[in-house]
């Protein structure tokens, strides 16, 4: 069973994966790279900051999903 920060820390990997399978945010694309090889969720909290800081003019209701989804974290 899984507890819950290994339960966020896999929701922002598969995240992260949304965010690499974009074309047009190369920005948070490499933040997101990043951030698929971190495990602590304190890296995870300020890798969140980089990535939505990047993501500011990606649109779209995918785009409002994978931001609210990455503020819960």
């Amino acid at each position: 069973m899984l507890t819950d920060n290994q339960k966020k820390i896999k929701k922002f990997h598969k995240l992260c994966q949304v965010i690499l399978n974009q074309d047009k945010i190369p920005y948070a694309k490499a933040y997101a790279q990043t951030g698929q090889g971190l495990v602590s969720l304190e890296s995870i909290k300020v890798q969140v900051l980089y990535i939505l800081n990047n993501l500011q003019y990606w649109r779209g209701d995918l785009a409002r999903q994978t931001k609210a989804a990455l503020k819960s974290l």
